[in-house]
C-alpha cells in the first residue's frame, strides 16, 4: 500500500529523489586551503540610506573592479577562487601561494581605502574547505572560522591571521 499525501505518492517520490542523489558526485574529503573573508565597513548603512541605490551600486562596482584587476595581477590566479556577495568578499587559495595572497589582500585593502574611501576588515584561516560551481559555493570549517574571526575579532579595520595561518 502506498503512502499518498496531498495526491503525491510519497514512496514513489522518495525513490526518485534517491535515484537523483546517485548521480551527484560528492567529494569524500575537503581540501586544505587558505580562506579569507573580507567585509567592507559602513556599506550596510550606505545601502539603507541610498534610496535609489545609484551611489552604492557605483561604489560597489568600483570596488569590484579593484578586486578583479588585482586578482588579474595575482601570479597564481589559476589557484585562486573568490566570490563577492553584497559587501563581502571570500577568497580561497592554495597554501603554497600564501605570500602572494597576503600581498594581494594588502593591495586590495589599500586601493579600496584610497580610491573608494571604504575601510575593510577581514580574517584569514587555513583548513578544510571545498569549492563548487566555479567558486559560487564555498563550504567548510576554514570558511566558517574566517567569517567568525572577522565578525568577532577584527573589530577595527584590519585583516587578521588565524592561528591556523600562523602555525
Amino acid at each position: 500500500k502506498s503512502n499518498i499525501i496531498a495526491g503525491i505518492d510519497f514512496d514513489e517520490w522518495t525513490e526518485k529523489e534517491k535515484a537523483k542523489d546517485k548521480d551527484v558526485i560528492v567529494p569524500e574529503t575537503y581540501d586544505k586551503k587558505v580562506v579569507a573573508f573580507l567585509d567592507l565597513l559602513g556599506i550596510t548603512r550606505r545601502i539603507m540610506a541610498d534610496q535609489k541605490g545609484d551611489e552604492i551600486v557605483a561604489v560597489m562596482e568600483r570596488i569590484k573592479k579593484i578586486v578583479d584587476s588585482q586578482v588579474d595581477v595575482f601570479k597564481a590566479k589559476d589557484t585562486l577562487d573568490y566570490l563577492y556577495i553584497s559587501d563581502s568578499f571570500i577568497f580561497v587559495c592554495d597554501i603554497e601561494q600564501i605570500v602572494e595572497f597576503l600581498k594581494l589582500l594588502g593591495m586590495i585593502q589599500m586601493l579600496v581605502l584610497v580610491e573608494c574611501k571604504v575601510m575593510l576588515r577581514g580574517a584569514i584561516e587555513y583548513g578544510d574547505v571545498t569549492i563548487r560551481d566555479s567558486g559560487k559555493q564555498i563550504i567548510g570549517p576554514a570558511y566558517v572560522k574566517a567569517y567568525l574571526k572577522q565578525e568577532n575579532n577584527a573589530i577595527f579595520p584590519r585583516i587578521i591571521l588565524g592561528n591556523s595561518i600562523r602555525e
